[in-house]
């Protein structure tokens, strides 16, 4: 890393609170997204605030394991990877 980031203390330094603090300040919900291919879809979200900078969020988009959703999303995936290998 620090032959890419020559000042890499200082970028280091200045990231880790956002990294630490992003357990601690979360908001949720879910959402409904209509997908061209995978259909319906319903998404929690999960927003991860810095604490050295509230104005910054890491948002996260996830479905429940076993649901419809989860496996729509696990089988587009599959038809994706597959389109890829053949073209």
């Amino acid at each position: 890393m620090r032959t890419l980031y020559a000042d890499w203390e200082d970028s280091a330094r200045n990231t880790w609170p956002c990294v630490a603090a992003a357990g601690r300040s979360r908001a949720g919900g879910t959402k409904v997204f209509s997908h061209p291919v995978a259909g319906e879809l319903t998404l929690a979200r999960d927003a991860l605030t810095c604490a050295a900078d509230p104005d910054q969020q890491l948002i996260v988009r996830s479905a429940e394991p076993d649901s419809r959703t989860y496996e729509h999303l696990r089988l587009h995936s599959f038809r994706a990877a597959i389109l890829a290998m053949n073209s």
